[in-house]
């Protein structure tokens, strides 16, 4: 086949993958990219059709295909390797993902084109590219597949229907005109695909088929009009038939760019391109042999062409576009609009929208892009600094909300304070004279400000698109896919970045244009909070005679909504000219901007350029100790302790110079070890004094994180448009400052943080009240916690601190005599820099001990070194947590069932027995190798729910301030945690019944893994292993690695008897060790673990269920209930600290990590969950024949 070849894609210094486009015969765009550092290989096709072409009769037809592949396998059966019966096997231990559709689309993308993505080891790249490319060249959707897409999609839209985001998107939709494509309906559910029930008893060829969607009752009364009686099942038929012609109309060789991402060289990719997907042809002409329905096939055929251009061209080459606002005056008769919107979570939310002209095919020298810089700028002079000053803002961003080929609706968006939302018209305002002062900016004869800035941006977006090293080929190929088929191959990968662009080109006047859309007349306001609801509901302004005002409700989610008109006077106000000139101002010019982007002089030669392939060395450890040279003079004494006469500082520091990455890059950590994190000094009865936890002492040092951060908003706000980042967490280690981004100026940067964190002068408001976690794992982590008391205990806790408290905590944590600093220091930094970094670190924090009084704990055990505490759970125990949620809005219940191992984790090759170490590898492969099966049978044959899913956890605990009261002598210890669990999202049945399948589903998998063959379980083990050892391809990720290793093994290394071996006993080899561990397991080693961990008597389990509306929790359940928190905490408390209170057992470890797939998975089921808890203990396990429940 001949080809075209076309411009290869700029790139930028960094990265140092190889480019080559092409253009097939057939005319599908193909850009091929050889990653040599790579593992995997991965190919995405984007198609430039979306969700706006869909027919409204029968919406989100793109979305059939918008799930991972082992969710869809049955929708898209291909002939070649796919059946009905039979899931890919032959690359089931290989392919980590394939994606068929509209893939993880932002709610707003509505004409984003659609992605296709797949992802394989290297080996069986080959077989996977040629399932994938089967998709768009002989697709079959057959009809029992469609019906388990459109459950699927059911269950996605049941998700979304109490999430806020989505709630107020549907509300925004409403709003738009309702002839514009924008209005269209585009999440979908079994309602606008009514397929899903087609093979229920109670539907079949008798039931009439009926529907509430005028539209969609209009094509059934036209099939009824055609002498044949319309039934469920012809409106199966005609969704799959619609599916088919949509496929057929818009999936043509012209509309898609595929990208193929991988260690292949060139010539490789570019073959196996050629061969593939040339075979894609243009299948609009022409009717293909198949078992639909005729009349069907016609009638869905017209519904997709009607449609077909309502959305317009995605490519910025088609011709010009017209401009056609969705949002506009006239639909609601005038314009500023009040809308009101009710959350389900806590937020009190103000956004003003205007509809600005397009610059979608300008990403380059877009007046958005510095309009939005300006707007949403949160330094000094900003409207973000004027309003967080005025105490009424928490933040304020500004950008556009929708940018499409035909319109652009810009908004700022903006979260209040209670102040705030009382005084909201006032800040919209500010929005307004900030406007005001940039138009007049922009038609100055003096602009040298406005270029100055917009020099500044482009350089800072230049360094980023040079400065950064490659993403993992997974996520790179669908971006680049999606770029390419809207700005082509040349600008793929630079769109955005302003390679070309500086201050002689700024667009001002498109700038001035554009600052006369943010005024009043031009825009729609959106009040979003509870009391605002509240506060439109007892007015006279929610009733109106016209069919645009007053309360009105969303067709497909039900969510209510008021649309007021703006008082005439306030709009007059908002109109007035600046008000607020004296407090806004232009940014200044940018101090963080790096001097310098070279690499340091330490450096080789040959780690001048990029070696990801190269492996980590680890850091050094340049300091360790007391400064014995220097010594602080003595303080006065605490009335209750006694306090050593001198405090000496003590420190490590860890440097390591980068080799790998080449880049002006580095990441700095700094960690004060303090037990005043989370605990105090209380006095024992025998007269002892030993530490505490205290819920008060961890909220406070939570409150002084956030505080912090809030109060350095505007400090730090140049510092992160110049590349720099940080973040300031406390755990029960301490606090930890982290600092990284571009070399030149972090350290100086960093000491500025620390001083201003060293100083109580950021302490100038507290939040009004904590957020309480609300998914449903959140109980069942309150039960095997071993400190938290509870959401409603926290609430009140925080609801008790008063500012003076925050000080007073500031300043205790500071006089800890006993804290010590760990610090960090990686990247393109050389050692003499490093050492003087770790200096400047100890004098600005000995500098702040000099001005507190000292509270020392030498009459407290000095070997407590604070970390984390989990509870144990006996063998044989069976613990169920059941709670309703009350969300309201939540249809969905949500079940986790987790096992714990009863044998220590795997810590490191010093640290732990041959035993933890084959037991945390055979623990990680069973969940693999559980994956696909447990996802397959409730997922895919049982169609349990959207979300099914299983996954290994990993976590330690350490020894506690009780252990060391009766043992002195101890040193600092943790103990590695392992557990497996499953976790289902659904609302087709009860939390109960999924949990019993769950358990039917474990009863079973034994037999499963007897039966699997040495060779397939070699494949898992291989796949498992390349995972562990996958070569790390960013610094930040690097530096957190070794950060978390040197927070939690320092103390007991540091502390043991083999002090001087530390250093070489640090686990950095952990996971290639469990790597080849993993290689090494054996089919009886694993189903050995398997029945400890799930099916013998001795071992544990717990399960938590949330009950959604449609299934609440009912009251009658067996066993003995505990129906209050305080049960909860009582039932906790039976349960003793794993073993280091008892060194002689090797008792049972637990801690589950909120992952973020996870908390997606369950917060919609769970919001707002806080009471109604039912906790059931029960004995009796799991065996091959006998399931418990």
């Amino acid at each position: 086949d001949e080809m075209e070849a076309l411009p290869t894609p700029i790139k930028g210094y960094a990265d140092w993958r190889s480019y080559k486009a092409i253009r097939l015969e057939n005319g599908v765009t193909v850009v091929l990219v050889h990653d040599v550092n790579s593992k995997h290989f991965a190919c995405a096709n984007s198609v430039s059709v979306g969700a706006s072409c869909d027919p409204r009769e029968l919406s989100v037809l793109p979305g059939l295909r918008g799930v991972p592949s082992r969710e869809r396998v049955q929708a898209v059966p291909l002939e070649a390797w796919w059946s009905e019966q039979c899931v890919h096997q032959p690359l089931s231990h290989n392919v980590s993902g394939m994606y068929i559709g509209d893939s993880e689309l932002p709610p707003f993308a509505y004409c984003v084109p659609s992605k296709f993505e797949i992802l394989a080891e290297d080996e069986v790249a080959l077989k996977a590219l040629d399932i994938f490319v089967h998709f768009f060249v002989n697709p079959l959707f057959t009809k029992s597949g469609t019906q388990r897409e459109v459950q699927a999609v059911d269950s996605e839209n049941s998700k979304n229907k109490s999430t806020d985001g989505r709630r107020r998107l549907q509300i925004l939709k409403a709003l738009a005109d309702q002839n514009h494509h924008y209005s269209k309906f585009t999440t979908g559910d079994r309602h606008t695909l009514p397929a899903a029930d087609v093979e229920d008893t109670a539907y079949g060829d008798e039931i009439p088929a009926q529907s509430n969607d005028p539209q969609l009752q209009r094509i059934i009364e036209e099939i009824n009009n055609g002498g044949e009686k319309c039934t469920k099942r012809h409106e199966a038929d005609l969704v799959r038939e619609a599916v088919l012609a949509f496929h057929k109309r818009h999936y043509y060789p012209e509309r898609m760019v595929a990208v193929l991402v991988g260690p292949q060289s060139l010539e490789q990719l570019e073959t196996w391109a050629m061969e593939r997907f040339s075979k894609v042809v243009d299948r609009r002409v022409g009717m293909s042999e198949d078992d639909g329905d005729d009349r069907m096939r016609m009638l869905a055929t017209r519904l997709v062409d009607r449609s077909a251009n309502d959305a317009p061209p995605v490519s910025i080459l088609s011709s010009d576009v017209e401009y056609v606002p969705a949002f506009r005056a006239d639909v609601q008769g005038t314009w500023p609009v009040l809308l009101t919107t009710k959350p389900l979570s806590d937020m009190r939310k103000l956004v003003v929208y205007f509809p600005v002209p397009p610059t979608y095919s300008t990403p380059d020298n877009s007046p958005t892009s510095m309009l939005s810089h300006l707007l949403g700028h949160e330094g000094v002079g900003s409207a973000y600094a004027f309003l967080q000053d005025a105490g009424l803002i928490t933040s304020l961003s500004a950008g556009s909300r929708i940018n499409a080929p035909d319109q652009n609706l810009f908004q700022v968006q903006i979260s209040l304070t209670e102040s705030g939302e009382r005084n909201w018209a006032d800040v919209v305002k500010v929005v307004f004279d900030y406007a005001d002062m940039l138009c007049k900016a922009s038609s100055s004869d003096d602009a040298s400000d406005l270029t100055r800035i917009w020099d500044e941006v482009s350089r800072l977006n230049r360094m980023t698109f040079n400065q950064r090293s490659p993403g993992a080929a997974y996520s790179f190929a669908p971006s680049l896919a999606q770029s390419v088929s809207k700005f082509g191959t040349y600008r793929g990968l630079t769109a955005g970045f302003h390679l070309h662009e500086g201050a002689e080109t700024l667009p001002m006047e498109q700038l001035y244009s554009f600052c006369k859309h943010i005024v009043p007349s031009n825009c729609f306001v959106e009040r979003c909070s509870k009391n605002a609801w509240e506060e439109i509901e007892g007015s006279d302004s929610n009733s109106s005679s016209s069919g645009y005002f007053g309360l009105q409700t969303e067709k497909w989610y039900g969510v209510e909504f008021f649309l007021t008109p703006i008082d005439e006077k306030m709009t007059a106000l908002w109109a007035e000219p600046n008000q607020n000139a004296s407090h806004l101002s232009l940014p200044n010019p940018n101090q963080y901007i790096p001097r310098s982007l070279e690499l340091c002089e330490d450096l080789p030669d040959e780690a001048k350029s990029p070696r990801i392939e190269k492996a980590i060395d680890p850091p050094v450890l340049l300091e360790n100790g007391p400064e014995g040279s220097v010594l602080l003079p003595p303080m006065s004494c605490s009335k209750r302790f006694v306090i050593q006469p001198f405090l000496w500082l003590l420190g490590r520091l860890w440097w390591r110079l980068d080799d790998r990455y080449a880049l002006p890059k580095s990441s700095l950590t700094v960690l004060i070890r303090t037990t005043k994190a989370e605990h105090k000094l209380v006095r024992l009865d025998g007269g002892a004094a030993i530490y505490d936890f205290d819920s008060k002492s961890s909220q406070l040092s939570n409150l002084l994180t956030l505080v912090f951060q809030e109060a350095t908003a505007q400090y730090t706000y140049d510092a992160h448009l110049a590349g720099l980042g940080f973040t300031l967490s406390k755990s029960s280690s301490g606090f930890s400052l982290t600092v990284s981004g571009y070399s030149d100026r972090l350290s100086t940067y960093a000491q500025e943080l620390l001083i201003k964190f060293c100083s109580s002068d950021f302490i100038k408001k507290i939040i009004s009240q904590a957020r309480a976690d609300s998914i449903a794992m959140y109980y069942r982590d309150l039960l095997l916690s071993g400190k938290n008391q509870g959401v409603e205990n926290s609430l009140a806790t925080v609801e008790q601190i008063s500012l003076d408290d925050i000080i007073s905590h500031h300043h205790d944590v500071f006089s800890d005599c006993d804290s010590k600093l760990e610090v960090l220091y990686t990247g393109n930094v050389s050692q003499d820099h490093a050492v003087t970094m770790f200096d400047a670190a100890k004098n600005i924090v000995r500098a702040k001990r000099r001005n507190v009084e000292a509270n020392g704990s030498s009459d407290a055990n000095r070997s407590l070194v604070p970390g984390p505490l989990e509870r144990r759970l006996p063998p044989g125990e069976d613990i169920e947590i059941h709670f309703q949620s009350r969300n309201v809005k939540e249809e969905n219940g949500a079940v986790i069932v987790t096992f714990q191992s009863q044998v220590d984790g795997f810590k490191g090759k010093a640290l732990s027995t041959e035993d933890s170490l084959k037991r945390s590898a055979a623990i990680r492969l069973i969940s693999r190798i559980v994956k696909e099966p447990f996802f397959n049978e409730l997922r895919t044959k049982q169609q349990l729910g959207y979300i099914v899913s299983s996954f290994y956890e990993s976590g330690y605990t350490t020894r506690q301030a009780a252990y060391f009261a009766s043992n002195p002598a101890a040193v600092p210890h943790s103990t590695s945690i392992d557990s497996l669990s499953m976790y289902v999202l659904s609302k087709k049945v009860k939390p109960t019944d999924i949990a019993n399948r769950i358990d039917e589903f474990l009863v079973g998998f034994r037999d499963r893994l007897v039966d699997q063959s040495e060779e397939d379980l070699d494949k898992h083990a291989s796949a498992l292993a390349r995972l562990l050892t996958k070569p790390t391809r960013k610094l930040n990720s690097e530096a957190s690695s070794h950060m978390s290793k040197i927070r939690r093994f320092s103390p007991e290394l540091f502390s043991s008897e083999n002090e001087n071996n530390a250093v070489n006993s640090m686990p950095w080899d952990s996971a290639q060790i469990l790597a080849r561990a993993v290689r090494g397991l054996k089919k009886e080693d694993i189903i050995s673990v398997w029945d400890s961990l799930v099916v013998n008597s001795e071992s544990a389990k717990i399960t938590s269920l949330v009950y959604g509306a449609k299934y609440p929790l009912e009251p009658g359940l067996q066993g003995k209930p505990l129906t209050t928190m305080e049960g909860l905490l009582k039932k906790r408390s039976t349960l003793k600290p794993y073993g280091s209170c008892e060194p002689s057992q090797q008792g049972l470890k637990f801690l589950l990590r909120r992952k973020p797939a996870l908390c997606y998975a369950v917060v919609g089921a769970a919001a707002a969950v806080t009471v109604g808890a039912v906790i059931m203990s029960k004995c009796g396990r799991l065996n091959n024949d006998q399931k418990t429940k």
